[in-house]
């Protein structure tokens, strides 16, 4: 038809939408021809009409329908389906695939010339034979079809007689292994996938697909890929029984095929097709395969209904793939093919082609865990709480992540579930002891011997995860597959069973390396080798090593629940380390922890328990204030519940907040025993607070917002399941966006993280036609969009023609989502704006979103917020002072970089002496408020202030009796106090000695940090020490203080200044490895991190020292500070800071 592109659009608009509304679409879609595309682009997808990897081809499709349905026509989205596969057909039209085997018989009877190419100079007489034999062949053709048919029939009567009897379909194999199989239907939990699609967001999460969805949008193949223990395999089985019983309206059957036994099959039938391996498999007397396949073929190409599940791609041997891909890609020439594979399979060789899909498994959701742990306890364990079982799970953080993997999370129900370890201390040892062992006997229950998982094979990895662990000088998590090889062939094994076991699982789907399936498996096999292969002097050195290093301690922790003589030299080095007892009781809180995961407790022997207990107890009676006091709970509950409780009964001073942390971690049998039980009520609205106290937290960054509070849901909205939000995507996109249904849908999508649609919804909200609150609403929705390309489209029209309700949102979604906005219309914002919610939110999005795209913008943003927290503190104006106190609290510490502005630092430091002063005109509320903006500095210079005010403000503190000067005065000791563990911890040290608030400080540092305080030094995490108190001349050369760093800097000329200060800032932030680094290195480092376009704190600290935002050749730098060097050549103790540093010391550069 002689219609044009926006015509024809709308027109296929008109057919989807009516398909959603099964009538006539009373509003005829959009005016432009960009937003008509988007909306059909949307409905095509979700309702699986055309693939999303074939949108490319929607125009000629649309074209396709015109000609088949007409202007009048209403076709279901079934038969706009048929005929989108039907053009998508042609237009990769790969040539059918031909038997070889079966063409060559007909060639020989004279029935088949297509595909091969007769001689020209074949003699009229061969044509006439030729000619004469056409009836008879016609004859056999009919003959062969009748016989391929009774064989097909045959073959698929005996497939859907096994899939809905035979127990491999019907039930899914145990756990644990040795156990009875369970039905499908009673174990079986919705698993769901995400798609990989390149324009989605990396830091968002990716939405979720299920698969059926899937299925429907897949044109010829889809790979699902998934780490070991995922649920692949579940997946293939479930949506072959879901096809069986019509739950899949798309497809009529499915048909399972394993790809490691069809890799085998090859050895002995080197030319046997997929189809014709699964009609073999299905071991039917009287069923020729060849056949059966054959015609299965030529039946698939005309309906287009059946589905094939590969199951296993990973398990393919690297030399057998090519030929696999090449049969996988001629069957799914013909039905839709859904492969599965982990990632070490290399799946992306089955993804060369633009129309394939590619989706990864995702994790189980907490509420999915649940369900399953349900469904294995059903059965086998009736009475036991799963809430019980959940909460002893998620309450350690080595096993809550095994709740997202459902092979690992049903492994570890069952132990508990078994163990009855519930109600206790999950011992982590012993834990991954039977798991390890269930895993390796699961695996050798499905391989041939020749491949089984020896002990031998155990201690190679144990040897191989210690070496790594503690000799590597690269990652330590990631092991090459030919390093694997390497020490496996030593002792004269193969790596095939290492890798096929479910301990590892590929790092990179290029590069051949790997990992462990989770990190309690690389540290329960270091604890292995450790207790076992290690002789006792280096096993005594390890424990010393483990004490005062917290990744150490892990290993100590799994090492000390393995049987063996192990545990006696853990003992020996346990009764000296009783006497080296820190300043902050952490020895004997890690001593605790020990003594209760090996068990000495009910051995008598052991003389040390009590005289544990003791002590720990002690600290809880000692200050129900400190952070220590809630670590001390949790493992002397853990130790001794009883000793605990009795000690609790007894007294009648005990404090309410302690007396509720002992409830909390008591057995709760035990804490009614002794009558303790009406507190037990309490201990729930505590358990929140007492986490945060024991500091026990997976190690990831808290995802604070830096949006004002009453700007972030305290509750995030409920996630729909995958087709209810699909459904409201489909009414989104079909109806006017005036319509009422419009906003309403706009509100529920609003928290759900979607991919398809959010062109529509973008679109609603730069609509200038609509009202400003349906426009809000749709750029409420588009902050859970994964597609950055629409959130930056719409970002960069920034505030045009958008009332203030819209504004608001678009700032919200550019903080939450750090789109960028423009700098200059960010400001005037935030200048004209009085109302302080809407200005609270324009500066989160400023503080977020205006990075360092350039060095001017970076510039630009630090002037402007630091001229607009000195006109704060000025002016006196207390609300905006509070905002920007917020707004750096509420978010991390980049891009704080303005606050160590000098002229920033010099109106705070006014501000705070004034309170020192006891000036009476001074604004308490202001001063709280600019209280959380100090401590920052940019120089040692400026540092030096602040310890000079920490100093004055602790003099001023015990000699005030007000009580709200003291309250401003002991926050700014606490404030200034946690700057100083950062810049010098020596220096704190030295002061905490007679100042309760900074001993505060360094105890709540030391327990969050896991710091080690004596009275004479600190150690850090690592077991390094970081500051020393050394009486005398020269103590402050052990450590480089700020004070001596600007000693230094003032006494240099300005461009020696700056290079000497780009350096320093280097070495700060690497901590004590700058002996290890030379000088070309630091340079390098200081090169990139200027460049960057990401703003960190190290990158603004190095642009204060260069205005022009460039720093000098390398030949210059070093010059210069060979240059600082010889000018301090003659004062020894400056001399002695500037090697402490690294500067000065004579290096032999390695060759």
């Amino acid at each position: 038809m002689n219609t044009n592109c926006q015509d024809t659009l709308r027109r296929a608009f008109a057919y989807l939408s009516a398909c959603e509304t099964r009538t006539d679409a009373s509003w005829d879609g959009p005016r432009d021809e960009e937003s008509v595309r988007g909306r059909v682009e949307t409905l095509a997808v979700l309702l699986h009409v055309v693939p999303p990897q074939c949108l490319m081809h929607l125009d000629a499709i649309a074209d396709r329908w015109m000609e088949r349905f007409g202007v009048e026509g209403r076709p279901s989205a079934v038969q706009l389906r048929q005929v989108a596969r039907s053009f998508l057909q042609e237009h990769f039209a790969l040539r059918p695939a031909i038997n070889v085997h079966a063409a060559i018989s007909r060639f020989l009877q004279g029935g088949f010339t297509d595909g091969f190419d007769i001689a020209a100079e074949s003699s009229v007489a061969q044509r006439s034979v030729a000619q004469s034999s056409v009836a008879q062949s016609s004859a056999a053709e009919s003959e062969r079809a009748r016989e391929g048919n009774r064989h097909l029939e045959m073959g698929l009567r005996c497939w859907l007689e096994q899939l809905c009897t035979a127990t491999r379909w019907t039930h899914l194999p145990s756990a644990v292994p040795g156990e009875l199989s369970e039905s499908l239907d009673r174990m079986y939990v919705e698993l769901y996938a995400c798609e990989e699609v390149s324009r989605s967001d990396p830091t968002c999460e990716a939405p979720r697909v299920d698969v059926s969805a899937i299925a429907s949008r897949t044109f010829r193949r889809s790979v699902i890929v998934g780490g070991p223990g995922s649920g692949k395999s579940t997946l293939m089985q479930a949506t072959a029984i879901a096809v069986t019983r019509g739950r899949l309206r798309d497809f009529d059957m499915a048909f399972v095929v394993n790809l490691d036994e069809y890799a085998r099959s090859l050895e002995e039938h080197p030319g046997r097709t997929i189809g014709e391996f699964f009609f073999a498999t299905l071991e039917c007397d009287g069923l020729d395969e060849e056949i059966a396949a054959d015609r299965f073929r030529e039946l698939a190409s005309q309906h287009d209904r059946f589905l094939w599940l590969y199951d296993g791609w990973d398990e393919v041997p690297e030399s057998l793939r090519v030929v696999i891909a090449e049969r996988i890609e001629e069957e799914s020439r013909h039905c839709v093919t859904l492969i599965t594979s982990r990632p070490s399979g290399l799946p992306r060789l089955l993804c060369d082609e633009s129309h394939v899909g590619t989706y990864r498994l995702d994790r189980l959701r907490p509420h999915e865990s649940r369900a399953l742990a349900t469904n294995l306890l059903r059965g086998r364990f009736p009475s036991t709480d799963v809430e019980s079982i959940l909460k002893a799970v998620l309450a350690s953080s080595e096993l809550n992540e095994y709740a997202c993997n459902p092979y690992l999370f049903s492994l570890l129900v069952i132990y508990l579930a078994d163990a009855k370890a519930s109600r206790g201390q999950i011992n982590l040892g012993e834990v991954l002891q039977q798991i390890v062992g269930w895993v390796r006997k699961r695996e050798n229950s499905k391989s041939p011997v020749a491949t089984s998982l020896t002990t031998e094979h155990v201690r190679a990895v144990s040897r191989m995860a210690y070496e790594s662990w503690f000799k590597s000088q690269s990652r330590r998590d990631v092991y090459f597959g030919c390093d694997l090889e390497w020490r496996v062939e030593r002792v004269g094994l193969s790596e095939v069973p290492i890798l096929r076991s479910r301990f590892f699982d590929r790092a990179d789907t290029v590069v051949d390396e790997y990992r462990f399936l989770h990190d309690s498996f690389q540290k329960f096999f270091v604890a292995m080798f450790v207790a076992e292969d290690l002789h006792e002097e280096e096993q005594t050195n390890f424990i010393d090593q483990a004490m005062v290093s917290v990744k150490q301690f892990g290993i100590l922790c799994y090492a000390a629940a393995l049987p063996g003589a192990f545990r006696e030299v853990c003992y020996r080095s346990m009764e000296c380390w009783y006497a080296k007892e820190d300043r902050f009781h952490q020895i004997t809180i890690r001593m605790g922890r020990i003594a209760t995961i090996a068990g000495w407790k009910s051995d008598r022997s052991k003389k040390l328990v009590p005289s544990l207990c003791k002590r720990l107890l002690h600290v809880v009676l000692h200050d129900a204030d400190s952070p220590v006091t809630a670590q001390a709970v949790k493992v002397l509950a853990e130790l001794d519940p009883r000793y605990l409780l009795k000690s609790a009964s007894c007294r009648s001073d005990l404090d309410l907040r302690v007396l509720r942390l002992i409830v909390e971690h008591a057995p709760s049998e035990l804490v009614c025993e002794y009558g303790l039980n009406e507190w037990i009520s309490d201990c729930s609205e505590q358990s929140s607070i007492a986490a945060e106290a024991i500091g026990e937290t997976s190690g990831l960054p808290a995802n604070r917002s830096c949006l004002p509070e009453s700007d972030v849901q305290n509750e995030p909205p409920a996630l729909l399941e995958c087709g209810e939000r699909d459904r409201l995507m489909i009414r989104i996109a079909s109806s006017a966006p005036d319509h009422s249904e419009t906003a309403n849908s706009l509100g529920r999508l609003v928290g759900q993280t979607y991919q398809y649609g959010a062109d529509v919804v973008s679109m609603i909200a730069m609509d200038e036609c609509l009202q400003q609150s349906t426009r809000a609403l749709a750029m409420d929705a588009l902050r859970s969009s994964s597609d950055r390309s629409v959130l930056k489209k719409v970002a960069e029209r920034g505030g045009v023609s958008l009332a203030n309700g819209t504004i608001r949102s678009l700032l919200k979604m550019s903080a939450s989502r750090s789109v960028w906005l423009d700098r200059q219309w960010l400001e005037g914002r935030i200048l004209r704006t009085t109302r302080g919610s809407e200005r609270r939110v324009a500066l989160a999005a400023y503080y977020q979103t205006v990075s360092r795209r350039s060095h001017k913008e970076m510039q630009c943003k630090r002037r402007f917020l630091a001229r607009l927290t000195v006109d704060a503190l000025r002016n006196a104006d207390r609300t905006l002072l509070r905002e920007i106190s917020q707004m750096v609290e509420g978010a991390s510490r980049v891009g704080a970089a303005f606050l160590a502005d000098g002229e920033v630092v010099d109106e705070l430091v006014h501000s705070m002496r004034r309170l020192v002063r006891h000036d009476e005109s001074l604004d308490m509320l202001l001063t709280e408020s600019a209280t959380a903006l100090c401590g920052e500095g940019g120089t040692p210079d400026e540092w030096v202030k602040w310890v000079a005010l920490l100093d004055d403000a602790s003099k001023a503190f015990r000699e005030t009796s007000d009580p709200q000067r003291r309250r401003c005065l002991d926050g700014l000791v606490q404030r200034l106090g946690r700057r100083l563990a950062k810049w010098d911890p020596a220096q704190l040290l030295q002061r905490a000695a007679d100042n309760e608030s900074l001993e505060a400080v360094l105890e709540s540092f030391a327990v969050r940090s896991h710091w080690l305080v004596y009275s004479d030094r600190i150690m850090d995490a690592d077991g390094n020490e970081i500051a020393c108190r050394v009486e005398g001349p020269m103590s402050t050369v052990q450590f480089s203080t700020p004070e001596a760093i600007a000693k230094i800097a003032q006494e240099l000329p300005p461009r020696q200044r700056s290079d000497f200060l780009s350096y320093w800032h280097v070495v700060a932030e690497g901590g004590d490895q700058h002996d290890a680094v030379d000088r070309e290195t630091i340079h390098r480092v200081i090169c990139t991190v200027m460049d960057s376009q990401y703003e960190t704190s190290l990158g603004e600290h190095l642009s204060a020292c260069y205005d022009d935002g460039r720093p000098p050749s390398f030949s210059s730098w070093k010059k210069n500070l060979t240059r600082v060097v010889e000018r301090y050549r003659h004062d020894p103790e400056l001399l002695a800071h500037l090697h402490q540093i690294g500067l000065g010391n004579k290096r032999v550069k390695p060759r």
